[in-house]
This record gives C-alpha cells, structure tokens and sequence, in this order.
C-alpha cells in the first residue's frame, strides 16, 4: 500500500495543497486549470496547468475552432506563467517552478532567477522580456547591508536569432530613481509588462516608509513608458523616462494588470485590493482622468479590438463585467453559477467580432461570450456557451 505525500505550491492567487503527483498526463481532450489563451487564426492555443500535481505536467492544446477538435498536443511546466506565439505551432513559456523559457516543451533558456512570470516579445519576435514576481526585500536603499536579492533584476531583456536565444540586460527598478531622500523598501512585484510597437510599458509597486513615523508605510504604484530602442539597447530608464507615480492622486491597493491603446495615448491600470479600474491620459504626460470602482479579485483587464470596451475578470466575486472605454461607464456584468471559482484569462476571437473566451481555471471550463458596443443604447454582454471539444 503506498503512502500518500502531501506538499504546499504556492500559486499567483494563493495556497492550494496537493497530494502526490501522477506520472500519468493530462487527458488530451480535458480542459485542466485553464490558464492562459492564445489564437492563432481559427486556432485556439489553451494552456492546461497541473496546479494540484495531479498530474507529470501541464499541457497545451490546440483546438481548430471550425471543429472544435483537438489538433496538437504539447507538454509544459506544471506551473506556466504567459506564453507568446513565436511562429505557427510555437510556443514560449515562462516556467514558475523552474528558472528558465520553454518552447515545445524542451528548455530554451536557463533563467538566473526564480519566479519567472511575465513574458513578451518585440514586434519582429525576435528580442524580448521576461519580468519576475520578486519577493519583498526587507532592505532600504540607504541602508548597507547586503540582501540575498539585493541584485536581483526585476526584468532581463534576450535575444531569439537563428543560432538560439540569449539572456542580454538586466534592469532593476529602483535604478529608475534619483537617490531617494526617504527610505524606500522593495517590494519588487510588477503589475504589468507591455512591449507595444515602438514603446515598452511598466507598471510596478514600492513601499514607500514614512519618515515621521517608524511603523508606518505606503504602496505607490508606478507607471513607466520607455522607447523600445532604448531599452533593446540596455537602457530601462534615464533622464528622459522617470516613473510616474499614480499615488499622487490614488492611493495605491495594489497593481494587477495594464492596456493601453494602439495610438499609445491613453492607459487604463487595474488595482486590486480595493479594486479600481483607472483611465490614464498619456499626453502630453500621464494624468488620471477617470477611476471606478470594480469587482473584488479583479484578475484580467483587457481592451477591444476596436478600442471601445474595457473588460475585467474577477475571480473573487466570479464576474465578468464590461465599460465603455471613454467614459468607463459600466455596460454589461456576468456571474455563472455554474462556474463558481470565476474567470481569469480574457480572450477576443480573432475569426469573429464581438466573441470573447474566458477561462474559468478552477472550474475547469471556458466560457464564450458575445458583447457589444455600438452607441449608448446598443451595448450588452452575455453568456453564449461552454466550449465543448468534440471527440
């Protein structure tokens, strides 16, 4: 008789427990802790994740949207951060419980650092970042004192070529600011990593102490844009690109995810502990101009094709809801029963307009959803269907 071992994995939004892990693979025709959605034309990428190590691994599956059927199979890390598509069929992941990018399911790239999670490419794929989930660093800038992770970056750029792919600049965040005057303890968590045409954007967070008062401390949530060029070139910030600070006029609950649209002049930043959705003006210089409160344990915001719509994703409160883009006012709101752990990733079907994928991660499930946003009066969003594979 075997004995059953039991183990802790911490995961993005929380702690879950799990028992001994199975040799055995993910069925290939079974959605498994949806994480992550990719298209491809009428081909829809899913990444399965082996939360509960269930399982040897986690997978990714192919399925041709006219069918409905399973194409291809790939094995992954039981735990992937983002993925992107290098070319058709080829898939760069970040792995959470190892150090490294995977393609196909083999190694590409031995990372330095743990917690790998945040990943995106250049316009010609061919140069990209990875961006960590570092740990508080219980330091201050000022003080002495050597930490395990004081030289640890919070992104490293590399480079995809012919020959292979190579790690080439780190950057720590803290460089992006003059000798501070008060003491500023890392907290080093990005809320978002965007590489946009010629433009890179970060958001990320710092605890800021309270010079007067020795118990005391801030979050301040930072936004920061730099040229594309500048950073390929080993330059995250200079004179030219200082972070701005969005808790001059928010106090900061934390930083969850970022869009911005195609003419790089408007933002919108989601918060999460007491969730807020934000409009950001980019121009001339980054200013709030509207904010709304949104559901609890917000987890994905994304922008329309079209740029009229901002949706969220909510796990906490397991709803879907949907704002107009320029005014933020809110237009459409789904909660399923029928899948009460909540949605995650948000998708928009490149085959049609106005369909989106919704992963439901601890359901097991991926909803379709239909929405529009044609004038004040013509806007809704509504549940269509579960996406079911044929066999």
């Amino acid at each position: 008789m075997s004995i059953a071992r039991f183990c802790w994995l911490p995961i993005l939004m929380g702690v879950v427990s799990c028992s001994s892990p199975d040799q055995r693979s993910i069925p290939a025709d079974t959605f498994y802790f949806p994480s992550v959605l990719l298209q491809d034309q009428d081909h829809l990428f899913v990444v399965n994740s082996n939360l509960d190590l269930q399982y040897s691994s986690g997978n990714i599956l192919q399925i041709d949207l006219n069918t409905q059927r399973v194409v291809g199979l790939q094995s992954t890390p039981s735990l992937a951060g983002e993925a992107c598509l290098l070319a058709s069929n080829q898939i760069l992941i970040t792995d959470q419980t190892h150090p490294q990018l995977v393609q196909s399911a083999q190694p590409l790239l031995p990372l330095t650092y743990q917690a790998a999670y945040f990943l995106k490419l250049s316009p010609d794929r061919n140069w990209g970042l990875v961006g960590y989930l570092t740990p508080v660093v219980s330091e201050s800038w000022n003080d002495s004192k050597d930490s395990l992770l004081s030289n640890q970056p919070e992104i490293q750029s590399f480079a995809l070529s012919a020959s292979g792919i190579e790690l080439k600049d780190s950057f720590q965040l803290k460089n992006c600011f003059p000798s501070p005057s008060r003491s500023l303890r890392r907290i080093g968590r990005l809320g978002a990593l965007i590489v946009q045409d010629s433009q890179v954007f970060v958001l990320f967070e710092f605890v800021v102490d309270d010079p007067d008062h020795v118990n005391r401390s801030y979050k301040h949530a930072f936004f920061l844009q730099a040229p594309l060029s500048d950073v390929q070139a080993g330059h995250l910030c200079s004179s030219s690109n200082r972070p701005f600070d969005l808790s001059q006029t928010e106090q900061s609950q934390g930083l969850r995810d970022l869009a911005i649209t195609k003419d790089q002049s408007t933002a919108y930043v989601l918060m999460d502990e007491e969730p807020l959705l934000l409009r950001v003006s980019l121009q001339p210089s980054p200013m709030v101009t509207a904010r709304v409160a949104t559901c609890r344990g917000p987890t994905r915001l994304k922008l329309s094709p079209n740029e009229e719509s901002v949706f969220v994703s909510c796990a906490k409160s397991n709803e879907l809801v949907a704002y107009n883009a320029k005014d933020l006012l809110l237009y459409g709101k789904e909660n399923r029963s029928d899948a009460p752990g909540g949605p995650v990733d948000i998708l928009f079907d490149q085959t049609t307009d106005h369909r989106i994928f919704v992963t439901y991660q601890q359901d097991h499930k991926i909803g379709i959803f239909s929405y529009a946003n044609v004038s004040s009066r013509q806007r809704s969003l509504a549940f269509s269907e579960w996406l079911q594979l044929s066999r």
